[in-house]
């Protein structure tokens, strides 16, 4: 993103407690923050590390790489 977006983009890392409380005190809906924290949980275990064929096999083509479609979305991260 910083190399597309010309904009320093850093990730923090928070502990699972302050992002859980963090979405919360944004008046995040609870059931949306508790997704949210579980998807967070796996990434951070490691388990969202393996890149499948999944999203190829459904659109029947090739999938759109993050670097195009930060490209093509760009003016919605400036």
């Amino acid at each position: 993103m910083t190399t597309i977006l010309g904009k320093k983009i850093t990730y923090s890392k928070p502990s699972l407690w302050h992002f859980r409380s963090t979405m919360m005190k944004r008046g995040t809906p609870k059931a949306y923050v508790n997704v949210m924290t579980m998807l967070y949980l796996i990434t951070q275990l490691g388990n969202a590390k393996k890149v499948t064929p999944t999203a190829k096999e459904l659109l029947k083509r090739e999938p759109t790489s993050i670097s195009q479609y930060i490209e093509d979305y760009r003016t919605s991260f400036l």
